[in-house]
C-alpha cells in the first residue's frame, strides 16, 4: 500500500512539472500561437506599377501620390514603369502577381476597359481585380504645335472631311484615352485621322513639337505645361465645364462635340484574392492620401484634378465603360 501511494505521488509530481514547462501543448503553447501567426503589413517596400513610359499622365499621377502613400503606409513606395502594348504589358504583370499587397497597379480605368474590349488584355476586370480606390480625374485634350496653321478643332475636322487621313494624330496605343477620343471624333463627325502610336505621352509630345505629327491627343496633366509655355495650342478639353487651369480652352461640349469618353479616371488596384486585412489597410491609405488637401494642391500644380472615388465606384465605372466599349468594338 505504501509503495502504491509513493508511486501515485511521483506521477502527480511529473504531471505538475510537465504542465509548468509548457511542452505538452497546454495553455502556455496556445497563448503563443496568435503571436506566431500575426504579421505586420506592410513589412517591406511596396511597388506600384505604371504600365506606361515615364513622363506621361499616369506616371505623373503615380509620382504625385507616392509620398502621401509612403506617409500613410509608413514604408517605401517604389514606382516601376513597365510600358508596352498600350499598357497591357504592365497591367498583366501587376495583376498576375501574388495578391500579397506588395505589388500594386495605378492606371486609367478607361484604357484598361478598352484593352479588355479589344481582347488584348486577358484579365477579368471584375473577378480578377481588387480595386483599392480612385485618385484623379484627368481630362483629355487635343492640341497642335504653336506653328500649326490650325487654330480650332472645327478647322481640323473640315480639313479631314475634304482630305481623309491627311492629318496625323499621335496616340499612346489602341487602348489609350487619346485614341478613344480620336475614334469618338471619327464616329460623330465622319472625319478620318491617320493615327500614329507611341509608348508614352512624352514621346508623342516630342513628335508633335518636332513637326513629325500634326495633332496630339493627351491628358490635361501632360499638356498643361506646354500649353502655358505657348509651345502648343490646345483646341478642346474633355470636361463638362471650363477648367480654371486652362480656362481659355473650350470643352468638347461647348464646341458641339458630344463625346462618350473624354477623361481618364485613374485608380489603384491589385490582384484579387488578397487577405481582407491587407485590402483594408491599402484602401484606408489610398483614401487618406487621395483625399488630402496637400495631394489636391500637388495635383493642381501638375494639371491633375484630385478626385478620390471608392472601390465600389471603380467597379461601377469599369462596368459601364466596358458595356459602352464592347458595343463600340462589337464585342459580345
Amino acid at each position: 500500500m505504501k509503495k502504491l501511494v509513493s508511486l501515485l505521488m511521483v506521477v502527480i509530481l511529473i504531471v505538475a512539472l510537465s504542465g509548468c514547462s509548457g511542452t505538452t501543448g497546454g495553455p502556455a503553447e496556445e497563448a503563443k500561437e496568435p503571436a506566431e501567426k500575426s504579421s505586420k503589413y506592410p513589412s517591406k517596400a511596396i511597388e506600384i506599377v505604371v504600365p506606361y513610359a515615364a513622363g506621361g499622365g499616369v506616371d505623373m499621377n503615380t509620382r504625385a501620390i507616392q509620398p502621401f502613400l509612403e506617409k500613410e503606409l509608413d514604408t517605401t513606395v517604389v514606382v516601376m514603369n513597365k510600358p508596352g502594348g498600350g499598357g497591357v504589358l504592365g497591367v498583366t504583370y501587376a495583376i498576375m502577381s501574388e495578391p500579397d499587397g506588395n505589388r500594386l497597379l495605378l492606371t486609367n480605368l478607361i484604357a484598361m476597359c478598352s484593352a479588355s474590349a479589344l481582347n488584348t488584355l486577358q484579365v477579368d476586370l471584375l473577378e480578377g481585380v481588387e480595386y483599392i480606390g480612385g485618385t484623379v480625374v484627368d481630362p483629355g485634350v487635343i492640341a497642335v504645335s504653336k506653328n500649326s496653321k490650325f487654330n480650332s478643332l472645327d478647322e481640323i475636322i473640315e480639313e479631314l472631311k475634304k482630305n481623309p487621313g491627311s492629318l496625323s494624330f499621335g496616340v499612346t496605343g489602341e487602348t489609350s484615352l487619346d485614341n478613344l477620343i480620336c475614334k469618338n471624333l471619327e464616329v460623330i463627325t465622319g472625319a478620318k485621322f491617320n493615327t500614329v502610336s507611341f509608348d508614352g505621352g512624352s514621346e508623342a509630345m516630342a513628335a508633335l513639337l518636332g513637326g513629325h505629327i500634326d495633332i496630339m491627343g493627351g491628358t490635361l496633366s501632360e499638356m498643361l505645361t506646354y500649353h502655358k509655355s505657348g509651345e502648343v495650342k490646345s483646341l478642346a478639353v474633355g470636361h463638362g465645364e471650363r477648367i480654371d487651369s486652362i480656362s481659355d480652352v473650350p470643352t468638347f461640349d461647348e464646341l458641339g462635340y458630344k463625346m462618350a469618353v473624354t477623361a481618364a479616371k485613374r485608380a489603384i488596384m491589385m490582384p484579387a484574392g488578397a487577405d481582407e486585412e491587407i485590402v483594408k489597410v491599402l484602401q484606408d491609405a489610398v483614401k487618406a492620401a487621395a483625399s488630402s488637401e496637400e495631394f489636391a494642391k500637388e495635383c493642381e500644380s501638375l494639371g491633375l484634378m484630385a478626385s478620390y472615388f471608392t472601390p465600389e465606384e471603380c467597379v461601377k465605372t469599369v462596368t459601364e465603360v466596358s458595356e459602352f466599349l464592347n458595343g463600340l468594338y462589337g464585342k459580345k
